[in-house]
């Protein structure tokens, strides 16, 4: 995966260490990635990275605070002045993983926000990092929190009831 490659996979079974049954996984999977998508376009509209220890520059240039403002009435980078990069963002079970992708016309706009670099040289200071993209990074710890309370149900009974 590269830098600002915005396709990832995670696995939040691994990464919240629980243990899902294998006939619950399928079921478990589909509930994580729905709301997976759900925190990553609530944090992204608050101007809110979804990644431990992500990048997110709320502030815009004044020319386009101005028309962002006039067009949305937000003032701050929130990833939503025409919504198609949002709305081309697809969070799907993979096997026992979960795959967090941007595809189609939006790749180039997915990678220039994740790397802040916006059609020029990758910029950190500059990046909105909504969705993890580099080897290593993991989802925002509310999101994980909020995922190991949800998948609770699916996790495996140690007494085997």
């Amino acid at each position: 995966m590269a830098k600002g490659d915005p396709s990832t996979l995670v696995n939040v079974f691994k990464d919240l260490g629980l243990n899902i049954p294998p006939e619950n996984r399928q079921e478990a999977l589909a509930a994580a990635a729905d709301f997976i998508k759900e925190q990553i376009l609530s944090r992204s509209a608050e101007g809110k990275t979804s990644v431990a220890g992500g990048r997110w520059k709320r502030s815009l240039s004044k020319e386009y605070r101005e028309k962002k403002e006039a067009e949305t009435g937000v003032g701050f980078a929130n990833m939503e002045l025409s919504g198609e990069m949002l709305d081309a963002l697809e969070v799907m079970p993979e096997g026992d993983k979960i795959r967090i992708e941007v595809g189609g016309d939006q790749v180039d706009k997915a990678e220039g926000n994740l790397l802040g670099s916006y059609g020029g040289s990758p910029d950190p200071e500059k990046a909105r990092e909504f969705m993890p993209h580099v080897r290593g990074q993991k989802l925002h710890r509310q999101i994980l929190d909020g995922l190991a309370e949800l998948l609770q149900d699916y996790v495996e009974d140690p007494g085997g009831k």
